[in-house]
């Protein structure tokens, strides 16, 4: 009894004595921690887990030409890096023709020649290459006049030529008088193209148009057809409404451009498409008008657009192609300029928004977006107005600084450009402010992610199997405060499946190779008696580049007997 009272008395001692120890050493521990850190313990929120399933349907197509407009430098190895396969030029009256090119014949600037030669007299000329009545040492030295306000290549010759010969389709612009009133400022000066239009103004106009296409296609074999016709005719102060341009004469100027141009490219072998009537407002009544008075003469409408969010605007130009349609083709839709305007592009939030609006084009089909602008107009410090940062070099020179936007651009570009197959799919599991896109080219088939301050990662299973089997590795590329388009995982897609992780805030986009994807051409299953553990091939067949593989289940639980036709062009 004394033994056992003892005993136990003295495990209550032991019991005691420890727990008083643990306080103490835990006091001691308050004492000598310091919670006076910055860093705060923050409960993450949990990670997402998604999957998407591709199916072989396709919807459409992404937008076919995403390129930018000019500004205060060119350097086509900045385009080639970006990706882009388009480019607006600012090319205008001001730069190539600032001077009636047949009064500069004599020397004398007195517009003695205004309207002359007429059209009639250029198209009767044509067995000479238009040598009697188009001056063409004019338009050689201005294409190689030097640009002197132009960093990098500044003469229009060798951008045109640079563009060309990097694949990239330029976008040539048509003007009369531009923001700053030129070609013209002489008080009184007649030849320069200026409302109303009449006789003389067409003929001018239509010299100019012709001379441009007829030099850059078959004096140059550069192949351009795509043409704007001025600039926001619709805007004051873009050197059209406040000369008092209207609707009407913009329509002739329209209709001038075309017969003109495409009269030129026809000893080119080309097709000329006329972009118009390039409004600054989705809802100006000149693109009604054009198309209700000129169709046949506009082959892309083209609108500019800075709305944060530009499906709206979409949406009704798309509305009016529809319903003023007289010659029965609906024009494809352009945004030729769009983006930040005058103000920078160097923020992470710019670049997200941007992205966002670069998807919703693509999701829309328009055709053609050229973002304002590719870089600063000059090198003055706190502008970041371009794509890329024009900064000065203490020299006299630019260097160059892509912005945060600049990154987002070009990762999105890889799995958008090119007007690539839009693939159906579904998305499950993801939360409020992610959206998807599947697409695919020749050569790829990309999964687009895109997540809005979600708040949360997320695991994202993909499922392509409806549109091919096969195994490989897979490259996922991100945009986020962390990474600037850079491959950040290489997951291993196995029988056309893989895993990969999206950031909560950022741009993910994953690149599969098509020739690790056997094409499924068709897939028949019927049930069978027997079970069996795994894919029994029971022979191969190939005729004429299919092959026929017959296979016994490929479930544990019931027997399937299968055929599948496997092309070796990849899916």
């Amino acid at each position: 009894m004394y033994n056992t009272v003892a005993l136990t008395f003295r495990r209550q001692v032991y019991i005691v004595i420890l727990t008083l120890l643990s306080g103490c050493l835990f006091l001691l521990y308050l004492t000598l921690t310091d919670f006076s850190s910055t860093s705060t313990l923050v409960e993450a929120a949990p990670a997402e887990s998604a999957t998407i399933t591709i199916s072989h349907t396709v919807l459409g197509h992404t937008t076919t030409y995403i390129g930018a407009t000019e500004a205060g430098g060119f350097w086509v190895e900045d385009l080639d890096d970006l990706g882009v396969n388009t480019y607006r030029l600012w090319t205008k009256m001001a730069e190539l023709e600032w001077w009636d090119d047949d009064d500069a014949l004599d020397g004398l600037w007195d517009d003695s020649e205004n309207g002359v030669p007429t059209i009639a007299e250029i198209k009767a000329d044509a067995s000479t290459g238009f040598t009697h009545t188009i001056p063409w040492a004019w338009w050689d030295e201005r294409f190689n006049e030097v640009q002197s306000w132009r960093y990098g290549t500044q003469t229009r010759h060798d951008i045109i030529t640079a563009l060309v010969e990097n694949g990239i389709t330029p976008i040539v612009t048509l003007r009369t008088y531009d923001d700053q009133g030129q070609p013209e400022m002489r008080p009184g000066a007649q030849w320069a193209p200026r409302p109303p239009v009449t006789e003389t103004f067409r003929t001018e106009w239509w010299e100019h148009c012709f001379a441009i296409a007829y030099w850059l296609n078959v004096r140059h074999n550069y192949g351009v057809t795509h043409f704007e016709v001025l600039n926001e005719p619709d805007y004051t102060g873009q050197g059209w409404q406040e000369y008092g341009g209207t609707a009407i004469d913009y329509t002739q100027l329209v209709t001038s451009a075309y017969e003109a141009i495409s009269y030129a490219n026809s000893f080119a072998g080309l097709p000329t498409y006329i972009h118009a009537p390039i409004v600054a407002n989705a809802n100006s009544a000149y693109i009604p008008y054009i198309l209700d008075n000129a169709d046949a003469s506009v082959h892309i409408v083209d609108y500019h657009t800075y709305a944060t969010d530009p499906r709206a605007s979409i949406v009704t130009v798309r509305n009016v192609i529809n319903s003023h349609n007289p010659d029965s083709v609906l024009e494809p839709i352009w945004v030729s300029e769009w983006g930040a305007l005058w103000s920078s592009y160097n923020t992470f939030n710019r670049a997200m928004l941007t992205a966002k609006q670069l998807l919703t084009f693509s999701e829309e089909s328009v055709e053609g977006v050229t973002i304002f602008n590719m870089y600063d107009w000059n090198t003055s410090a706190g502008q970041d107005y371009g794509l890329i940062d024009l900064q000065d070099n203490g020299s006299g020179g630019a260097l160059r600084v892509p912005t945060e936007t600049y990154y987002a651009y070009r990762l999105l570009l890889r799995g958008l450009a090119g007007g690539k197959e839009k693939l159906a799919h579904t998305a499950d599991g993801f939360s409020t402010g992610t959206r998807t896109m599947i697409t695919r080219d020749a050569d790829n088939v990309y999964v687009i992610v895109l997540r809005d301050n979600v708040g949360a990662t997320a695991t994202v299973h993909v499922d392509l199997t409806a549109i091919g089997s096969g195994d490989g590795a897979v490259s996922v590329r991100e945009y986020s405060a962390a990474h600037k388009d850079a491959i950040v995982a290489t997951p291993t897609m196995l029988a056309a499946q893989f895993d990969f992780t999206v950031p909560a805030n950022g741009l993910s986009v994953v690149q599969v190779d098509r020739t690790t994807l056997a094409i499924r051409l068709c897939h028949l299953k019927a049930t069978g008696a027997l079970t069996w553990l795994w894919i029994a091939a029971l022979g191969v067949l190939s005729v004429g580049g299919t092959s026929l593989v017959i296979f016994i289940n490929h479930h544990t639980e019931k027997p399937r007997f299968g055929v599948q036709f496997y092309g070796r062009t990849s899916p």
